[in-house]
């Protein structure tokens, strides 16, 4: 998929939930990176995507129903495994975009959300 965040965002917290659980945070200074929540967050790593305009492209592997591989641009960004964590079905579509403060201003699009399943069968949404 491709994502774009318009540079005139405001609020405190922007977080943008994919597959298994991995959110994808802008807080307040508009630094974003990738994080999880259990009992509160863990970074998991810093993203590349900036509140600039520009389209990024985001691909999520999911390796099992638990390991998860995260690519900004090509780029390996997360590999991770969910010990923990009560994850989702592999075969469903997540995608979550919250706002923590009321009077949040953030522009985010996307575009292209291509999903591959099992067996060689893929669709666009």
């Amino acid at each position: 998929m491709k994502i774009r965040l318009d540079p005139n965002c405001s609020g405190s917290e922007t977080k943008f939930t994919v597959q298994n659980g991995a959110i994808l945070i802008r807080n307040y200074k508009n630094a974003l990176s990738w994080q999880y929540w259990r009992d509160g967050f863990t970074r998991l790593a810093k993203s590349n995507v900036k509140t600039n305009g520009q389209w990024f492209c985001l691909k999520q592997i999911c390796k099992s129903s638990q390991e998860i591989e995260i690519y900004e641009n090509d780029e390996l960004i997360v590999k991770h495994l969910f010990k923990d964590l009560p994850l989702h079905k592999k075969d469903n579509i997540i995608i979550h975009l919250q706002h923590l403060d009321t009077y949040t201003h953030v522009g985010f699009d996307i575009k292209d959300i291509e999903v591959y399943h099992p067996f060689n069968k893929s669709f666009k949404l």
